[in-house]
This record gives structure tokens, sequence and C-alpha cells, in this order.
């Protein structure tokens, strides 16, 4: 969409909005707001709008969302607070960070969807260990889930309110317009690169870099003493718990992760490179990794070199900064240049391998699920790998981490770029085939993953072609009706009933050196 359209859109969104409102469609008008709101988000052509913040400010005064503000005016309790979370995933390691933090220091009551009930685990065993109180958001509806929360406000009376959501979120943002000079209003500032709802509804606006900082205050109209710089932005792992910052990396080594936001926190100009310059020089036991080429008016410029993002401007920008890094006196780098782009992606890795020294650390980021994923990052590492260049790798799927390795030392084995682990090759079904090929396949890759040999094992479906078919590898089995033949180099060396094949496998692949 152009711009133009954008804002045609909008304005058409308004005018049912103010349409709704006015014949006390309150809900129909709560959701009218939030798709305006996530419109605007995602097209990003302003990073406030004064017309829903006005929309959402009138709901929130309505009398019948629940108890008047009034009752909540003659005390609120410094010692507990509401953390509306408007989320729900126990991936987002934020929220975990400032639960750990303020569980500590305050009755927490965290609130979310009812849906979202198990999908916080991690959530529940830090409020569960702290004494913190989950409630579940039990409406189907923007008004009822107001309403309820609303209601919580009531009860237990919080002094501090932390909004944790999503920049189209009209429950919390109706809430904290509601109790405004009553509750002290915390926006967690996640989205600072576009639109959100609800800033004119916070009193503290908690900023994790300064490049947010600097659009709240000169677009979203947040006065500077309102903003709390907080540069923390830590991740946690699904399946590990946050192990500090920085974090330990084999003897006394440490790590500091900066993924951009050092230098957005820092300015721009060599602020950045002198914050690293410092943190090297005077902490021997510590490895800088940095992600990212971070500078925008330097992408700016490229960008506006070739007109769209390309393999040589990422390639040009990615040398830029290697430049700035080594006018510092550093080259013990490893550079990293991916794309979500297969093709674009192989050729900046072509470019830039010729253009300096360093070792790269290959992938196609981003690359998606389980399948699609797989696709390409198959097709792009082999054709980067191929060529001799890259010196680390890594799958990037949308899926279990486990499932990246398996991925990734698949590929290398294919390349011929490493050795050991057995090989399993299968045929695919057809008229032929008289047992669960498919689950057969899947058992015997499941059972070799372990066994450290460095041989070729073949799963065929029938015990015609079997044979033949499978002469390539060291060993295999074909299935039959009711039973199955275990194969070496071709050669039918026995015939098994079909309950027993992938055991004979087994026990001829434990005893395959003696």
């Amino acid at each position: 969409m152009t711009i133009r359209e954008v804002e045609k859109a909008a304005a058409g969104l308004k005018a049912a909005i103010a349409g709704e409102l006015h014949g006390n469609r309150t809900e129909n008008a709560l959701s009218l707001i939030s798709n305006c709101a996530n419109l605007l988000y995602q097209t990003n052509i302003r990073y406030r709008d004064e017309d829903l913040e006005g929309y959402i400010r009138q709901i929130a005064s309505l009398p019948g969302l629940g108890p008047d503000r009034e009752l909540c005016a003659g005390h609120m309790a410094e010692e507990r607070l509401i953390f509306y979370d408007g989320f729900g995933l126990n991936d987002r390691g934020l929220a975990q960070i400032y639960l750990l933090a303020l569980c500590r220091c305050r009755e927490v009551w965290y609130i979310t969807d009812e849906r979202q009930k198990d999908a916080i685990p991690d959530i529940l065993d830090i409020l569960g260990q702290y004494g913190g109180k989950a409630v579940f958001l039990e409406g189907r509806t923007h008004l009822k889930n107001i309403r309820q929360l609303c209601g919580i406000v009531r009860e237990i009376r919080p002094k501090h309110f932390f909004f944790y959501g999503k920049p189209d979120d009209v429950t919390g943002t109706a809430v904290m317009y509601r109790y405004g000079g009553i509750m002290v209003r915390y926006q967690i500032n996640l989205t600072d690169h576009a639109f959100w709802l609800g800033a004119g509804a916070i009193d503290k606006c908690i900023e994790f870099r300064n490049y947010g900082a600097c659009i709240s205050m000169d677009y979203r109209g947040i006065p500077r003493e309102k903003l709390a710089l907080i540069p923390y932005y830590p991740v946690i792992h699904q399946e590990r718990a946050f192990q500090g910052y920085p974090f330990a990396c084999g003897e006394g080594r440490k790590v500091i992760f900066s993924g951009g936001a050092l230098y957005k926190t820092n300015g721009s100009g060599d602020k950045y490179y002198e914050v690293v310059d410092s943190i090297l020089r005077n902490h021997e036991d510590v490895i800088f990794w940095y992600a990212g080429t971070g500078e925008s008016d330097k992408m700016k410029e490229i960008l506006e070199k070739y007109g769209r993002v390309t393999a040589e401007g990422l390639v040009e920008s990615a040398l830029a900064q290697v430049k700035r890094i080594e006018d510092f006196g550093y080259d013990n780098l490893v550079i990293s240049i991916k794309s979500s782009d297969v093709m674009m992606c192989v050729k900046a890795h072509e470019e830039i391998a010729k253009a300096c020294p360093y070792p790269l650390h290959v992938g196609i980021t981003e690359s998606g699920t389980l399948l699609a994923g797989n696709i390409k990052s198959s097709i792009g590492l082999g054709l980067i790998l191929n060529q001799g260049i890259g010196d680390t790798i890594r799958v990037s799927l949308t899926g279990d981490p486990a499932e990246e390795i398996k991925s990734a030392k698949l590929i290398l084995k294919t390349l011929g770029l490493r050795k050991g682990g057995i090989e399993v090759v299968s045929c695919p079904t057809c008229g032929r085939t008289k047992i669960d090929l498919i689950g057969l396949a899947n058992r015997v890759e499941a059972m070799v993953a372990d066994i450290p040999l460095d041989i070729k094992v073949a799963v065929m479906g029938c015990v015609v072609n079997g044979p033949g078919e499978a002469k390539e590898a060291d060993i295999g089995i074909a299935g039959g009706i009711g039973e199955g033949l275990l194969i070496k180099k071709g050669e039918i060396i026995k015939k098994v009933k079909e309950e027993e094949l992938l055991e004979t496998l087994r026990q001829e692949l434990m005893s395959w050196n003696e």
C-alpha cells in the first residue's frame, strides 16, 4: 500500500469508529480501534495517532466499564502491582526478567488471556516461587476483558501497573487511561521502531535503547522526564533458564552479545566502538560478539545507492563496519552476512569472500518452518559451502533447535565436509511396497543416530528390487509380506520375520567392527 492508500484506509476506519461510538456499540468500536492501530503499526506511517488516543480515552471514561475510578482513589497499595502481559508467551525473555525483579520487591498480580494459560509454564513457575498470583482474563471480547481488568484493579488497589503488550492492545490501554492519576502506569516499550497505541496513557515509558527514547520524545510527544532508559533486553531459551549477562564461555571466558542494541543505546559516531574497545582492553576474559551492521545512516545511504536491498549493498555495509573495527586495531574477526533471500545470500557470500580474509559464519536467516527452512538452507548453504566459502554454519528453523543441528550435520555430510555417523538412504513408496516403509525408515534413522560408524545403511520397501537398489550401501534391509531381507553390498545375507527386521539390523551394526 502507498502512504496515501494507508491514510485513506485509516480515515475510513476512524469514521466507522466514530459511528459505532455514536451508536453506543462499544465492542465494535474497540475492534475497529485495534484494527486501525494494527494497520498503522504494520505500515508505520506515524508513531502516534491523536484520533485513536481520543477514541480509547472516551471509551475508558464510560461508566459501564466497571468500578468508577473514584472508588480506587482513596487508597492504593504501594506494595502491590499488576503486570499486564498482552502476549502470554513463555519464550519472550523480557517478561520473565521483569517478573523475576518485580516479584522480589512487590506483590505481583500477573494478568494475561485465559487462552495462554498453557503457554507460560516458566512464568507460572516464577510466580509460584515468589508468591505472585496469576489471573486470567476470561472474556472473549475486548469489553468483557476491560471490565474484568477494572474489577481486578478495584479489588487489589495496586499502586503500579506495568503494560507489556502489543501495539494494538485496547484492553490494557483502556484500563491505563481509566486509572490515570491513581496508578503509576509503566509502558515497556518493545515496539520502539513503530506505532503503538496508548502513548498518552502512561507515566513512565521504559526504553531499552537511545533510539527508542528519541522516537518517543520527538514523535510520540512523551516528555523526557517520563522516559526511563534501561538497556537490558535478554532472550531466554525456551528450554534453559537465563544464565546471566555476560555469561560464562569456557574456562574463565565471557561473551558480550550486542545484537545492535548497544550501538543504538550509545548513539552514533564512534561512541559504540569506543565502548567496545574499552570493554576488550580492560577485561582480558571477554569476547565481544557483535551482530548487525547497526548504523542506520549508512544503511540508508546504501539503500539510496542501490535502490533496494542487494547483495552488493549487504557486502558494502558489512565491510564498512569491518573497516571501523580494524581502525581500532582489531583483526580477530568473524563475519556473518546473512539474508532470507537465498540467491542474494549466495551472491553476497561470493563477493565478501573475495573482498576480505576473515572467516565467515554462513546461513540463510529466517528461512522458515521445518520444511521450507530445510529446503532453503540446503540450497543456499550447499551453493555457498561447495565453493569452499564458510567456516561455521547455522541452519535457522522455526522449530525445535535440535532439528537445526540435525539439518546442519546432514548438509555437511552430503557435501562431503563432515565424516562419521551412519547415513540412511531409503527408497520412495510405490505399488510394490508391502511394509510400513515410512515408519521403518524413521525407526532406523532414530536407532542409528548414536552408533559411531561411518557407513551407509539402506532401507528398501520390497524384496524384488531392494537388493539391487541397495548395492551401493554397506548394509540394508528390504521388506516383504511378513518377512524381510538383510542385505550387504547388494547381496542377500539372510531372510527374517518382519517383526525381527529392525533388531537384526541393529545386531549387525553393533558387531560391525568385530
